[in-house]
């Protein structure tokens, strides 16, 4: 496996954003395993007919933070828009995180698993998180795999989706093991 030279969260969408967001959400194996694709197409449509592209940003952070994921293979390569990730506050200091790798030709390169360590320094350390979790449906072993990879603890589990949650403390005791190895 190759790994991500880097990975930048970028928080201001562009017209072009929101045409590799369309283009990734009508793709059924990016979608394979998300709930809300075609709702989400829908909306993104209506939104570039209605809103002037400064205001991208506004509408798809209503409620949370919203971020293209850039990345690069090689250091010297420019970045490039590679996915997506929300992060979105449920209740008080606790948050949802959902991501998805847009470009499959890209997969298996440690673009989410960094780009999930990006978003848990900017819940934890910027917005003081008491945890974050993310829900994933049970036959979506990747995103099991980078969640478990990046601290997450396995916790609830209905028949359709399987609940990952990390606190606080255990992130940081996550980071020192990181630092140890």
């Amino acid at each position: 496996m190759k790994k991500a030279a880097s990975v930048f969260l970028r928080a201001e969408i562009t017209q072009n954003d929101v045409e590799n967001l369309i283009c990734w959400l009508e793709n059924d194996i990016v979608t394979q395993y998300m709930e809300d694709g075609l709702d989400t197409v829908q909306m993104l449509r209506e939104m570039v007919i209605e809103l002037p592209e400064h205001l991208y940003s506004l509408k798809l952070s209503d409620g949370g933070m919203f971020f293209i994921i850039d990345g690069a293979l090689e250091k010297d390569e420019p970045l490039e828009p590679v996915g997506f990730l929300r992060l979105d506050e449920y209740a008080y200091r606790r948050y949802e995180l959902v991501f998805a790798i847009g470009r499959e030709d890209l997969w298996g390169n440690g673009f989410g698993k960094a780009a999930v360590r990006k978003a848990l320094d900017i819940a934890f350390f910027e917005h003081r998180a008491d945890s974050v979790r993310a829900l994933v449906r049970r036959e979506n072993i990747r995103s099991a795999r980078v969640l478990l990879g990046s601290g997450f603890l396995p916790g609830y589990g209905g028949q359709k989706l399987m609940e990952y949650s990390l606190t606080f403390r255990d992130y940081l005791s996550h980071l020192r093991k990181l630092q140890s190895m």
